[in-house]
């Protein structure tokens, strides 16, 4: 089996052992007999009727051959692969007897129960299939063909789906697509994706209208959609709406008994996830967060809103892409929370032409050696900073091409705290409540900015803050309140080599 190291690989050869066998009773005698026929006698059943559901061995039914290839199969053992005759019965007594691995012969075999499929105890070798309800399923170890497992109809959540291709491998270029269909769903259990090859796995609901899939996960205890860890992942998840039970009650107001450690995905420790744009995620804690070198992939046009601390969360050393993704309003104001896209203890999250509104906090930030790349973004609407970089942070806001940043009604629009950068050359900042661009004891870039019709001053810097680069617009003639200041420890208007 190519393409994975993660199962042994075998130490016989079942079809050269076979030849051998066949060569043997070819050619072999027992007391003068040939032992073909010796053995095929011992083997017949001729007396069987035709009712009989059992395989009959007898020379005029079944040539040597195949007769030996279901040797310790479930066909000897009194299972039917016509694809009609239930075998639940008879699969149910191999779990009574305690399980463990049989031979599963071509064919289709009929059940009725979907504990079958998710047994831990029975496991089958060979290219049978199980039929369940409309869908047919690989038994055997080996998965040859792309396959859908429908939740659901087969599988009750996403994990059971998961727990049938434990131990199960992908051909080449195989895709298992686990399938919701339209509906609302509670009470899953987060889902844990383990399989080694968890790339060419994913979780797909209605791509067309990601409403009309709505997962609904109790934050009471952490809840997640699903936890990626542990070096696992999953290839795609998309045409799904998420949303939070028990914690969102109002905007910026949360249920304080919870835990606050929900989120529709997490990665951590390795894990990774990719996130299709047919995906709406609403009063989770946090949307998406990766953590300890975790990654999320997702892609444009992505919706989180109602979210409690950050709806996207690149954090210790965790690396988050979202570009052109948005992020509604946020936040647990007891707790003051509430940021669109954050990145801090080494985390990285690259947030192009991404898009921020109504932030009880902070619109897009990085903070404690966090970076934020968020090249051409909007931002609109933070409750304190707009774009804001502190503790060592470095947030990238600069102008696209012809596109430049927006940074709209914050009470703040720009700010470099303590140690933070914030590259912001080309950014139109406008209608603050308080400064446009205030950099304390931090630095800013703002060459070719703007700052107008904001409540305070235009540009300030003080505690040793430097706003550096040239040929930006400020001051009171463009509508800003105060004028522009900078105390004798900042600099204002630095060459940015400075």
């Amino acid at each position: 089996m190519s393409g994975s190291s993660s199962y042994p690989s075998p130490v016989f050869d079942g079809v050269a052992i076979q030849g051998a066998i066949s060569a043997a009773l070819d050619t072999g005698t027992v007391n003068g007999a040939p032992l073909g026929t010796t053995v095929a006698a011992k083997l017949g059943r001729s007396g069987d009727t035709a009712s009989n559901t059992t395989y009959q061995f007898a020379k005029t039914t079944r040539t040597l051959d195949a007769a030996i290839g279901d040797l310790a199969s479930v066909l000897l053992l009194g299972a039917v692969n016509d694809g009609k005759t239930d075998c639940t019965a008879f699969f149910h007594a191999l779990m009574a007897a305690g399980g463990g691995e049989y031979y599963i012969p071509a064919g289709n075999y009929l059940i009725t129960d979907n504990g079958i499929l998710m047994s831990t105890s029975l496991r089958f070798t060979g290219p049978g299939n199980f039929i369940y309800g409309a869908s047919i399923i690989p038994a055997g170890r080996f998965i040859s063909s792309n396959l859908t497992l429908l939740v659901p109809d087969v599988f009750p959540q996403p994990n059971n789906a998961y727990g049938y291709l434990n131990g199960r491998h992908l051909g080449d270029g195989v895709t298992v697509t686990i399938h919701i269909p339209d509906g609302t769903y509670s009470g899953w259990a987060t889902t844990f994706p383990g399989h080694p090859q968890g790339n060419r796995i994913q979780i797909i609901g209605d791509v067309a209208n990601r409403d009309n899939v709505n997962i609904q996960i109790n934050l009471t205890n952490a809840g997640k959609f699903l936890m990626a860890t542990n070096g696992n992942g999953i290839g795609l998840i998309n045409g799904l709406t998420i949303t939070g039970l028990n914690g969102w009650q109002s905007q910026g107001v949360w249920n304080e008994s919870i835990s606050p450690w929900g989120a529709a995905v997490w990665a951590d420790n390795g894990g990774f996830a990719s996130i299709g744009s047919a995906i709406h995620v609403n009063k989770m804690y946090y949307g998406f967060r990766a953590d300890h070198s975790g990654c999320i992939l997702i892609s444009p046009n992505v919706l989180v809103e109602q979210y409690g601390d950050v709806g996207y969360h690149a954090y210790g050393g965790g690396t988050v892409f979202a570009d052109r993704t948005f992020a509604g309003a946020g936040g647990h104001v007891s707790q003051l929370l509430g940021a669109g896209y954050i990145a801090e203890f080494g985390g990285h999250m690259q947030a192009e032409q991404a898009s921020s509104s109504g932030a009880n906090l902070y619109g897009m930030g990085a903070l404690s050696n966090g970076s934020t790349w968020a090249q051409g973004c909007t931002i609109t609407g933070a409750g304190q900073y707009g774009a804001w970089a502190e503790n060592g942070g470095h947030m990238i806001a600069l102008q696209v091409s012809n596109e430049p940043v927006s940074i709209t009604s914050c009470k703040i629009g720009v700010r470099g705290g303590k140690g933070g950068t914030v590259e912001a050359g080309g950014a139109i900042v406008s209608g603050s409540t308080q400064d446009g661009v205030n950099c304390n004891a931090g630095r800013i870039d703002f060459t070719n900015g703007t700052s107008k019709n904001n409540g305070g001053s235009g540009v300030i810097a003080r505690y040793c803050g430097v706003i550096y680069g040239l040929n930006y617009v400020s001051g009171t003639a463009n509508g800003n309140k105060i004028k522009d200041i900078q105390d004798s420890t900042s600099v204002i208007g630095a060459d940015p080599t400075l």
